[in-house]
Formats: structure tokens, sequence, C-alpha cells
């Protein structure tokens, strides 16, 4: 939340409706960078995303498909709340939930190897990065590279969030 209450805010001053690049690193099946675009656009509108772009990437291309789907079973919202469930999904035949168009639209997927020795050039610039419980799955050397890569790709004043279990 701090990312939405302060953050964002704070970047939008800055940059002076510049576009905002915001990156989820690792993404699996994209529930991380679809919970952000639903709380951007329930915070500021959708017209929020005139100014920010946000981006998931992977290298399971398996888990690519699923997430630019935006369909998901039950257990993706273990911790979510019924409002956006509500307002942002619809219940398929099958008892899972599609998300809405706007917000998935929102979101761009590609596929790309955290440990390959520097990152494409769509990756460059990027004002927050979210890498959150990705790192437990490399040994030492290779977390190395990926945080060399995560830092290339931030901007000057750009901001890295972690998860607690990344050393």
């Amino acid at each position: 939340q701090i990312c939405i209450d302060r953050l964002i805010p704070e970047i939008l001053d800055k940059k002076n409706s510049k576009e905002i690049k915001i990156i989820s690193a690792g993404c699996s099946s994209g529930e991380e960078p679809y919970s952000l675009a639903i709380a951007l656009a329930d915070q500021f509108g959708p017209d929020i995303f005139n100014t920010i772009s946000i981006i998931g990437f992977d290298i399971n291309e398996s888990v690519l498909r699923t997430a630019r789907n935006g369909e998901f079973g039950p257990h993706s919202f273990r911790e979510a709340e019924a409002p956006y469930r509500e307002k942002y999904f619809k219940i398929t035949e099958n008892n899972r939930y599609q998300l809405e168009s706007s917000i998935k639209d929102a979101v761009k997927f590609y596929r790309c190897n955290l440990s390959q020795p520097s990152f494409p050039e769509w990756l460059n610039n990027a004002d927050i990065i979210f890498y959150r419980n990705v790192s437990i799955y490399f040994p030492n050397p290779t977390k190395k590279v990926v945080f060399e890569n995560l830092s290339n790709a931030l901007n000057e004043t750009g901001h890295l969030i972690l998860s607690s279990t990344e050393t």
C-alpha cells in the first residue's frame, strides 16, 4: 500500500506526467502485476494507465500464458477483499475468476530470464521494480547477477521493492 499511497504520488509529482514504468520481475501467473493495476485503478481511476505502464516478466512461457489470460482460481484470492473481486472480476462457468479487460490490458507480459548477462532494453529506466519471493530459487552467484541486472534496469531515482525472503 505504501507504493500506491506514497511512491506513486511522489513519482508522479517528480516526472511531470512522463510515463512511469513499473516492473514485476519473476511475475509467474500475474497476480502481483494485476493486483498492482487494480490498486492503481481503484486509487487514481482508469486514466492512470495513460501515465503508468506495468510490465510483468518471467522465464516460464506456460505461466505467462496463464497471466495473459487473466483467469484465476479461488486460491489466488485467499487474501483479496470481496469488493475487489466483485468490481474487477466476473465468475466464469467453471467457478474461476476472469479479470475485466481494462485491467488485463493495462499489464504487458514478456518472457525474460532474470539471470541472463543483461536485461533487454525494454526493461531499462524502470521507476519501480517488484522482486518478491524469487531469489530463493537461485544459488548465490546467480543472485548477484540478478541484483546487478535489476540495479541496472532502475533509473537514478528508482525503487526496488523486495520481500523478506530476498537476501
